[in-house]
Parts: C-alpha cells; sequence; structure tokens
C-alpha cells in the first residue's frame, strides 16, 4: 500500500510542468534580442512556427561562431501575442532589426537560411 502511494506520487510530480500549469503555447511568444553595433535585433516566434525558429535561430548560432563579440548580451524572453501585436504586426517567425527605434530590416516567415544569414551578417560586420 505504501509503495502504491509512493508510485502515484512520483506519477504525479512528473506530470505537473506538463499539465495546465505549463504555458499555453497559443499565446505565448519566444523572443530572442541582441544589440550589434548600434542596432536592435529581435526575433519572434510562437509554437506553430517551429521550423521557422529554427531556421532563424541556426542563422544566429552560425553568425554566432564568426561574430562572438556582436552576440554579448543575447537575452531570451517571452510575451503574450498582444504585447508582440503592439510592436509590429507579429503572425509567425519574424526578425525585426532597427536602429534608434526605427525599423531597418526586417524577415518573416520561411526564407532562405543563407539570406538570415545575409541579412543579419550587413548588420553585425564592420
Amino acid at each position: 500500500m505504501k509503495i502504491k502511494l509512493i508510485v502515484i506520487l512520483i506519477f504525479i510530480l512528473i506530470l505537473i510542468p506538463f499539465s495546465g500549469c505549463a504555458k499555453s503555447s497559443n499565446k505565448v511568444i519566444d523572443v530572442v534580442t541582441f544589440q550589434p553595433l548600434d542596432y536592435d535585433v529581435s526575433l519572434f516566434s510562437d509554437a506553430k512556427s517551429d521550423h521557422n525558429r529554427n531556421l532563424y535561430i541556426d542563422a544566429i548560432i552560425e553568425l554566432k561562431a564568426k561574430y562572438p563579440t556582436a552576440f554579448k548580451n543575447v537575452q531570451t524572453g517571452e510575451m503574450t501575442k498582444e504585447e508582440a501585436a503592439r510592436l509590429s504586426e507579429i503572425e509567425e517567425t519574424t526578425l525585426i532589426i532597427s536602429k534608434n527605434g526605427q525599423t531597418v530590416s526586417r524577415l518573416s516567415g520561411d526564407q532562405d537560411k543563407s539570406k538570415i544569414v545575409n541579412t543579419l551578417e550587413k548588420f553585425v560586420e564592420k
């Protein structure tokens, strides 16, 4: 009886992180930001765009290997879709590069990794 109770408790403790206590993926946007030179780079993605997010992240990692000092302050976080909508119309994975609050480049959705790398490299190298 005691062993059965312990097994049930362990099972419950394992399930808690995967239950309703976890974040609702349809209302949360993942955000990655960094500031190479005088630019602000932000990558916004939601759970529905895993493939695209992985392409953008791979491009960022590739450039980090080439320009490590430009990626010293990479930060990750989350925001609600409503907060992201106030920043800009973000419907899928979106990379926004801005300077002094003005968008200077924007990529969105399905892109070739090389295009993502080339776009970012313009604002990282100098």
